[in-house]
């Protein structure tokens, strides 16, 4: 592959990436440095300890944080230091987020928390004009996580696992190139959350869905394409899956 088609294929990339925070007169270095690219269809998990500065990555890859310094690119854009509207844009549209809590709200049924991100996309008016749509994919999609005997069940009513497959739903319903997992599946037993990561890794393969993945377990993250090693904010080690696996 020649090197305009590498870059042509790379959906994301992080360059030097530093992010400092400072508590009073002390200064906390979580990210170091980091880099890294993404390709278009890739799975791939960021792996490390607690403490090791993946979320922040993470926070900084969906446009919720910025960097101190370094540069993240998103489909050919320097997204670094792009306006709040257009960040807000873009995370609403391009990227979708699974976190480890589920972040369901729990007065909507499953169908309601689906659709949320379209219904925060549009305007009132909008929103009477996509409904019917959003609503039809967001059913389709829920069938594919396997809960559409589930659509008008509250939060309350489900298992942790059926909950993080309404939170995949959600995050895929705009049909986002980018899926950003945040440990999605720290809080649940190994059984359960092989079961996401296995969910995840059926969606990479049937419709070619970006994702990236953190985690701080090293087996559950072994299915993916790609894992990066971070430790103490630096990529300090790449594995990637031999051809053919």
């Amino acid at each position: 592959m020649s090197n305009n088609q590498k870059e042509k294929s790379c959906i994301l990339s992080v360059q030097g990436i530093t992010r400092i925070y400072r508590l009073g007169k002390v200064e906390l270095n979580v990210l170091r440095g980091v880099d890294f690219s993404v390709q278009k269809g890739e799975f791939v998990a960021i792996y490390g300890h607690s403490g090791s500065g993946k979320s922040t990555l993470l926070h900084i890859m969906g446009l919720l944080d910025k960097p101190n310094s370094g540069q993240i690119t998103l489909n050919s854009e320097d997204v670094t230091r792009i306006s709040r509207g257009r960040r807000n844009r873009l995370r609403n549209k391009d990227i979708g987020f699974i976190f480890q809590f589920y972040q369901l709200l729990p007065e909507l049924n499953v169908l309601e928390n689906t659709c949320l991100p379209a219904m925060v996309g549009a305007s009132m008016p909008g929103w009477f004009g996509i409904k019917k749509e959003t609503r039809n994919r967001a059913v389709e999609i829920l069938e594919e996580v396997g809960l559409a005997n589930r659509l008008m069940h509250r939060p309350k009513q489900l298992s942790g696992g059926e909950r993080q497959r309404v939170a995949i739903a959600r995050a895929l319903l705009n049909k986002p190139g980018i899926l950003l997992a945040d440990e999605p599946t720290g809080n649940l037993d190994f059984k359960t959350g092989k079961k996401i990561i296995d969910m995840l890794q059926k969606y990479n393969r049937t419709h070619g869905q970006t994702i990236v993945m953190i985690t701080h377990d090293r087996e559950l993250a072994e299915p993916v394409d790609r894992i990066f090693t971070l430790q103490d904010g630096r990529i300090i080690q790449q594995d990637s899956k031999p051809a053919g696996k």
